[in-house]
């Protein structure tokens, strides 16, 4: 007789055997983790510089033992980076189940200037002037004569 199961405490099997008129029975239990699943996307991730970057886009599944989803900001922590500076960057999450049990992943996350857009100041002080007054100003004429 050989029996077996598989649910959210453990993995258990029963089995019997008969050697020389000797009638064994025996028990296997292995508990199963009851840890967080949490799955990030692991390859260099490329975020544009000065574009706002969505940390939860990132992670593939995030669930307690239970197959509870705790894909959201209660359960997921994470440090965010500056966006504004260009480089690859590693950035540390940490899933935290309802009963307080922790899972820790990081993601590559690479900032890359915009394409097209080298030398450009993203200076908040810095003030707009259209192509027109641009052009006027060039030409040392007002109003566009």
């Amino acid at each position: 007789m050989v029996k077996s199961s598989n649910k959210h405490t453990g993995m258990l099997a029963v089995g019997c055997i008969v050697i020389w008129g000797v009638f064994l029975y025996f028990t296997f239990h292995q508990p199963v983790s009851k840890d967080p699943v949490f799955e990030v996307y692991s390859n260099i991730n490329k975020v544009y510089q000065n574009f706002e970057i969505d940390y939860l886009s990132y992670v593939k599944t995030a669930t307690d033992y239970e197959g509870n989803d705790l894909k959201d900001h209660t359960h997921i922590t994470y440090t965010p980076i500056d966006n504004t500076k260009l480089g690859t960057y590693n950035v540390e999450y940490t899933l935290t189940d309802d009963h307080n049990r922790s899972v820790t992943r990081t993601v590559r996350i690479k900032i890359e200037a915009y394409p097209g857009a080298s030398n450009v100041s993203t200076d908040p002080g810095a003030s707009y002037i259209s192509e027109e007054e641009l052009r006027d100003k060039i030409n040392g004429t007002q109003g566009g004569m």
